[in-house]
């Protein structure tokens, strides 16, 4: 899998490409932004195609973003996601994610705090 990086003028987008079809075979991307003064990023726009589950595909897009957040020097890193996408929801607890208040009565809300003492 190799993961390519398009900036656009309001987010940044994080494809990851099968090297061997040259399939894109997920998509996902963040937004940088100010909450009470504190940068942070948000995670957006997640997708993934269906062959691909259980393939770390959306770990390793997770991760990527992640990463860059930190180095961006977010404080902390947001992501809304469905109800009924139980996978996607233990994946970011795995990571170390915490629900918060969420005005959505369709998604539930994660963050992770602390991300300048992070490992990534």
């Amino acid at each position: 899998m190799k993961i390519t990086v398009i900036p656009t003028r309001y987010h940044t987008t994080f494809q990851v490409i099968d090297e061997d079809t040259l399939t894109p075979i997920a998509y996902g991307s963040i937004n940088i932004t100010f909450e009470d003064g504190v940068k942070v990023a948000k995670l957006l726009g997640d997708m993934r195609h269906p062959d691909y589950k259980g393939m770390g595909v959306c770990s390793k897009l997770a991760n990527e973003r992640i990463k860059m957040a930190k180095a961006l020097g977010c404080k902390k890193v947001y992501i809304g996601i469905l109800k009924t996408r139980k996978n996607y929801i233990k994946l970011f607890q795995q990571l170390g994610f915490k629900e918060v208040k969420c005005k959505s009565k369709n998604h539930r809300r994660f963050c992770y705090e602390n991300l300048e003492n992070s490992l990534w």
